[in-house]
């Protein structure tokens, strides 16, 4: 073998501790460079996966942690939902009872429903804070962008509800007290008396309020009331609602009957033929009581009609208008 050749391959001995014969083998010098450089390679690659593997883990125990966290988040959240919504149906059965009040006092009052106007379009694809939270609530929370979206609709809607549960008895109370207003004065309005007595066309008012000469005894006096003539047995009806406090014979007012209407509202109908209500008796306004006649201190078939007001009598012509 030349030299040139020998140069390139190296020469290995390997000599046993025992008895034995040496082995000697030759190898080309690039082998042990191949294998270093191998080794070295496989060093590098290594550690570039080593360091890679520790990344990626260090990114997956990151992004776990961050999904435990949302999970609880989405837990909370999703427990706070479902307050919420039970907070919404309790607000939403005191606001049909409002509703209902308010329904009552339209009817006490006659409003008209038919000239309320609503846009369709303002309130088209509209929803309450307790519906948006009811359809929140239907779906997995997710990203944390989302989860701070649904943070704040959760904290703008208990604040909404917050405030609702201090509005909500104060107009509810409001109302109330403005049902018993519309019926007091609703009562007020059946009781006040109003109209005429007598719904005949043949009627007349022969006297006026204020002082005149008594027919029969020809004094100068004052005259409490309205007389409106009318032939025997006309009907008399009660001018408002109240209680018949009197019924019978009252001195020069022949057969009267005197009707208390509540407010400081009385109401007198004499000279009458004959009487058709006891006292104690409950009257609504239109009611008959009476029938015309000529009884009591009288020059003929009429009916004295008197109002008084807290005692005193007034003029009842404004009132049959």
């Amino acid at each position: 073998m030349s030299y040139d050749k020998q140069k390139k391959r190296i020469t290995i001995k390997v000599v046993p501790h025992s008895d034995g014969d040496m082995i000697t083998f030759q190898i080309p010098r690039i082998i042990p460079k191949l294998l270093i450089s191998l080794i070295l390679i496989c060093l590098i690659g290594s550690s570039f996966g080593f360091f890679f593997y520790y990344q990626q883990s260090n990114e997956a125990l990151s992004t776990i942690a961050h999904l435990e966290s949302v999970k609880k988040q989405n837990k909370r959240l999703k427990s706070r939902l479902h307050t919420l919504s039970q907070e919404a149906k309790i607000l939403n059965t005191k606001f049909k009872e409002i509703q209902k009040t308010n329904k009552e006092i339209k009817q006490l009052i006659n409003f008209d429903t038919s000239k309320q106007k609503i846009s369709k379009k303002e309130g088209k694809n509209t929803y309450s804070d307790a519906q948006q939270v009811s359809l929140n609530n239907r779906y997995e929370l997710s990203s944390s962008s989302d989860n701070n979206h649904i943070i704040n609709l959760v904290n703008n809607t208990a604040n909404n509800f917050s405030k609702l549960e201090t509005l909500f008895p104060k107009e509810k109370l409001e109302l109330k007290e403005l049902k018993s207003s519309v019926i007091e004065y609703n009562d007020y309005l059946a009781s006040k008396p109003t109209g005429w007595p007598l719904k005949t066309e043949e009627k007349r008012i022969t006297s006026y309020f204020g002082y005149r000469t008594h027919p029969v005894t020809g004094e100068r006096t004052i005259h409490e009331g309205l007389d409106i003539g009318v032939w025997y047995g006309t009907k008399v009806y009660a001018t408002g609602a109240g209680k018949v406090i009197y019924a019978g014979w009252k001195g020069g007012y022949g057969r009267a009957v005197v009707i208390d209407h509540g407010y400081g509202f009385r109401t007198i109908y004499a000279h009458n033929q004959r009487l058709n209500v006891e006292i104690g008796e409950r009257v609504e306004r239109g009611d008959v009581v009476a029938y015309t006649g000529n009884s009591g201190r009288s020059t003929g078939p009429h009916l004295h009609y008197e109002i008084l007001v807290n005692g005193k009598p007034v003029d009842p012509l404004p009132y049959l208008k």
